[in-house]
């Protein structure tokens, strides 16, 4: 409404705390509020902050916070790193059962010695190099039922929309007939 008067600044501040609550879609939703002709280098270097997150490039992640301009961006927020190492231990979590202390390391940002006092504030138990993180649905080992009768394959984790082979060749008969 007032493209003279917007405050680029707080534009980008607003958006390191959208980023702060990944994985809901605040971020997405905030840039698309955003007018192209505002995309500045700092707003496309928190796009691509965003989609590091989202595609689990934690390591690279950290490394173009380190950036002169996202650092002192990212300085002015406080809590933004605690946020962010919230986000990937819930992604860590969802993903392993069992996680390296050197892939904790690096997917959080802290040194190796810091790992085991932050596994501890988890809850997380110690097995060698390795830490144990608290089972739930989707870091759990699922039974996969493979039963089959000419060519039709079904396994647990499949949706139920899945053409079965016969059902396959009813269909291309039919298209064939009606061509």
């Amino acid at each position: 409404m007032y493209p003279n008067r917007v405050n680029m600044d707080m534009i980008s501040y607003i958006l390191v705390k959208t980023l702060m609550v990944t994985p809901e879609p605040d971020f997405i939703q905030s840039i698309c509020l955003l007018s192209v002709k505002h995309h500045t280098d700092i707003i496309k270097q928190l796009i691509e902050l965003e989609a590091q997150l989202q595609k689990a490039q934690f390591a690279l992640f950290w490394e173009q916070t380190k950036r002169p301009e996202i650092a002192t961006l990212l300085a002015k927020v406080p809590g933004f790193e605690d946020s962010i190492r919230n986000f990937i231990t819930e992604a860590l979590i969802r993903t392993y059962s069992k996680v390296e202390n050197k892939v904790l390391s690096t997917a959080l940002n802290i040194s190796n010695d810091t790992v085991a006092s932050y596994a501890a504030s988890k809850g997380w138990q110690a097995d060698g190099n390795m830490y144990i993180l608290p089972m739930n649905i989707e870091n759990s080992p699922r039974k996969k039922e493979i039963t089959g009768t000419a060519g039709t394959i079904s396994t647990s984790s499949t949706n139920e929309s899945t053409l079965r082979a016969n059902e396959v060749g009813l269909l291309l008969q039919t298209l064939g007939r009606s061509m």
